[in-house]
């Protein structure tokens, strides 16, 4: 799902309601609603992969440094923490970040290889200060305490697998503290408390600061919804509700961009109410509105979604570009419209035409010659006014008799 192109799981505008109830409620479970947790995490994913990634290899790198202070509290087992942190741990930890943290697709498994990662530093911390008989191991479970507080602060992965990692690391730690003869048993349940505390601290820094990241992402997704549908109002033809001319040049600046290519399927109709001013200046201007917004709202209903586009190209014209490679099937489509307009029998007094609304339609297909939009556009005005010369009400260039046409208009 790519949301910077407009990729939401829904409407701008249900969104935004939905980002609207997130913010009022507060998120104090750090869990939005199912589909704004997708995209949540879609969106921060790229960013989060790649701060974790350097998080990682900064920590295994810290992790591998506590050599010296094995050397100096630890040395009877210096060896030992030596083969373990170069030889086992860093490797093994290396492989999880590449494969789960840099490759996995799933939030649940980068998160999860964090968390196991903070867990095998642990118990390889705990297991030196079990192996060792120096009495300075007393003071190593610093290190302990250091490994949650740089997984919880500083990688941070989301916070209940931080919790999680915590409470595994501080129950594992306990365990090996009180399984051995290490100082007093009043020391012992002294230095649990540091590290629990410690990690209760931890934790509660974690809580802020991911309850603030996804308050900030909701109001950048609040000002980008904002953003997107103020665009959009500009867009539309306030009293059609088409896409209007300056959603029109974008579109068509879009064709531009594209390069080579961009001709092999438009067509351009180009569509003319017939004697439009008659109708107005007899029936008056709310009914000419009302004959506007009935027409355009018959166009919009044959429109195709993401194949075709309607716009209102001046006072009573419309400008459709269609998804069309075939110019016979363009100008069955314009016939179609063309119809249906008729069809609807809206009273016309004082047309020469006929006692009805109709209109004429103009259509162009676009090709290899003629290289950019606007002269598709000016071929498809030139095919209207032949359609107006030619009596109104009625497309040009003429439709044919040829049977994929006949098969579109059955």
């Amino acid at each position: 799902m790519d949301a910077d192109k407009g990729g939401f799981p829904l409407p701008p505008g249900a969104l935004a309601e939905l980002v609207e109830r997130e913010m009022t409620v507060g998120n104090a479970w750090l869990r939005f609603s199912p589909q704004l947790e997708r995209l949540f995490e879609s969106e921060t994913r790229p960013r989060q992969v790649h701060h974790m990634l350097i998080t990682a290899y900064v920590g295994i790198a810290l992790f591998n440094l506590f050599l010296i202070a094995d050397y100096l509290l630890v040395p009877d087992v210096f060896v030992l923490a030596a083969v373990l942190r170069l030889a086992i741990v860093t490797p093994v930890s290396l492989v999880l970040v590449l494969l789960f943290v840099r490759y996995a697709r799933s939030s649940v498994l980068r998160h999860s290889a964090s968390i196991v990662v903070m867990v095998i530093m642990s118990l390889a911390s705990i297991y030196l200060l079990a192996s060792s008989a120096m009495p300075e191991r007393v003071v190593y479970h610093e290190g302990v305490l250091l490994i949650v507080i740089f997984v919880c602060l500083i990688h941070r992965p989301r916070f209940w697998f931080g919790v999680a990692g915590a409470v595994i690391t501080n129950g594992i730690f306990s365990l090996g503290l009180h399984s051995q003869p290490i100082a007093t048993i009043e020391t012992r349940m002294a230095i649990e408390l540091i590290v629990v505390m410690g990690s209760l601290f931890a934790i509660v820094a974690a809580y802020s600061m991911e309850r603030e990241q996804r308050l900030f992402y909701l109001i950048s997704l609040k000002d980008r919804l904002h953003s997107m549908m103020m665009e959009g109002i500009s867009n539309r033809d306030a009293l059609t509700g088409l896409l209007n001319r300056r959603a029109l040049d974008k579109r068509l600046r879009e064709f531009s961009d594209r390069g080579a290519g961009w001709h092999q399927s438009l067509a351009v109709i180009i569509l003319d109410i017939d004697h439009f001013k008659i109708y107005n200046d007899r029936l008056g201007h709310q009914a000419g509105d009302d004959c506007l917004k009935q027409v355009a709202a018959l166009i919009l209903s044959m429109m195709r979604d993401g194949k075709d586009e309607a716009f209102r190209y001046g006072g009573e014209e419309f400008l459709l570009l269609v998804d069309e490679s075939d110019s016979d099937r363009a100008i069955a489509f314009a016939e179609t419209i063309r119809r249906a307009i008729e069809a609807e029998r809206l009273p016309h007094p004082d047309s020469s035409t006929g006692p009805y609304v109709t209109a004429s339609l103009g259509v162009a297909q676009a090709d290899a010659m003629r290289s950019t939009p606007s002269e598709v556009i000016a071929r498809a005005d030139m095919a209207l006014y032949a359609a107006k010369n030619g009596g109104r009400n009625r497309v040009w260039p003429q439709i044919t008799l040829r049977s994929p046409v006949r098969e579109i208009l059955a």
